[in-house]
């Protein structure tokens, strides 16, 4: 994290972020962490808005020279956040191609940085990926889809759906990808190489671009853009353990500290995802399912990480705007519920089965047919909670009664 200086802030005048480095030591750490890849943070009070066009100024005092770079504000750390757990300052990125910036940087520095996200020698990606969550739509022979993306190289990309059959591998598809801060859109052609699924999370495809598109430059350079975005905003963010505030008490914080922003949670192999804004839920994911389900979920994780970022981007708008406390508290309601079934028969892992037998002539609920007709269709029970749109503990209770009157089993 860099300490910057605001100068230059005219009417009229963009404004200039000057860094001073003094010793060599000193920007080569810099370059080799951050500025290589696009962006750094810089510790300021100073007043700038997001997306604000800077000047970011390298002042080089051990060679007294100074470099000069356009660049724009992606992340603002209010003074508010600090109470949070955030330093107040400003994430920008800088608005050169990294090929520019290696060719003004390097030979400063003395050395090129190691290879990037940790790619080991002989694996098959042809390219470092990175996180890159954007919106889009995959097209194949049969189905148009919408997609958003996990992370994303020149070569390649991981796209999670909902809701939908996964496109087998070998199809050829046609990706259209939303840039988020632009608008800007990318087509481009590739096939799918793989399935990519985890515990309670969201089925993914791995899509391999073609050679030739590869290759092309507009490729480049958006996902070039996206990386250089994603690290800017990523120095900004603020994070940590779970377990040290808990989920509740950290979405409130961040919540009653700055205007909007997205809070993403790990716990075990699982993710979600909350956004904010106003004081209204603009977006709530965990695995699968969304809004109120998803937060009842992740009430339930006590260990993990987190991170949040004081930005909300399209891929994180789910569903309609609803005000946030009241959700939470029906959240923690569901969670009471849930947890009364506990401990449950079964894992959530395990796959349901129909058996077959007569029905006692007691009517089945809306809830339990539907269960019933995942188990012929040889669901799990987290797929089967996943898709169904009733609260979790509404239809743990039907599995249950299922189970009870000897028409549903659950097991490997």
């Amino acid at each position: 994290m860099r300490r910057g200086q605001q100068v230059d802030s005219l009417p009229g005048v963009r404004p200039t972020l000057r860094v001073r480095f003094e010793t060599l030591e000193e920007f080569r750490g810099e370059y080799q962490t951050n500025l290589v890849k696009g962006g750094l943070f810089l510790a300021t009070r100073e007043s700038l808005e997001l997306r604000q066009e800077v000047d970011v100024e390298l002042e080089l005092a051990f060679a007294s020279t100074s470099l000069r770079f356009p660049g724009e504000v992606v992340s603002v750390v209010g003074a508010e956040l600090a109470r949070a757990g955030g330093t107040p300052g400003v994430a920008v990125q800088l608005l050169v191609s990294p090929t520019a910036l290696r060719a003004k940087l390097e030979p400063i520095a003395g050395q090129s940085p190691g290879p990037a996200g940790g790619q080991q020698p002989g694996e098959r990606r042809r390219a470092p990926r990175a996180e890159a969550r954007v919106v889009g739509n995959l097209s194949s022979s049969d189905a148009s889809l919408a997609v958003r993306t996990r992370d994303l190289s020149h070569s390649g990309v991981l796209v999670s759906m909902d809701g939908v059959p996964l496109v087998p591998v070998g199809e050829l598809v046609q990706l259209k990808l939303v840039h988020p801060i632009t608008g800007q859109e990318l087509e481009v052609e590739g096939s799918v190489v793989r399935h990519v699924d985890s515990k309670g999370g969201v089925p993914s495809l791995a899509v391999a671009f073609t050679e030739r598109e590869a290759a092309r430059p507009d490729v480049m350079l958006f996902v070039d853009d996206l990386h250089s975005l994603g690290h800017a905003r990523k120095l900004a963010g603020i994070s940590g353990p779970l377990e040290e505030v808990g989920f509740p008490g950290l979405l409130q914080s961040f919540a009653n500290a700055s205007p909007k922003g997205t809070l993403a949670v790990e716990h075990d192999r699982e993710e979600g995802r909350v956004a904010f804004e106003g004081g209204l839920l603009v977006g709530a994911r965990a695995g699968r399912v969304a809004g109120g389900k998803a937060l009842a979920r992740m009430l339930g994780w006590e260990t993990g990480s987190f991170t949040f970022h004081a930005e909300v981007d399209d891929v994180d708008r789910v569903g309609d705007a609803m005000p946030l406390e009241p959700l939470l508290i029906d959240a923690a309601r569901q969670f009471d519920e849930a947890k009364r079934l506990d401990p449950l028969p079964m894992s959530l892992d395990d796959d349901l089965h129909a058996t077959g037998g007569a029905r006692d002539g007691e009517p089945l609920s809306k809830t339990e047919e539907a269960v019933l007709d995942l188990a012929v269709a040889g669901f799990s029970v987290r797929g089967a909670i996943d898709v169904i749109p009733e609260e979790d503990h509404t239809i743990l209770r039907a599995l249950l009664g299922l189970i009870e009157r000897g028409l549903v089993s659950a097991g490997s």
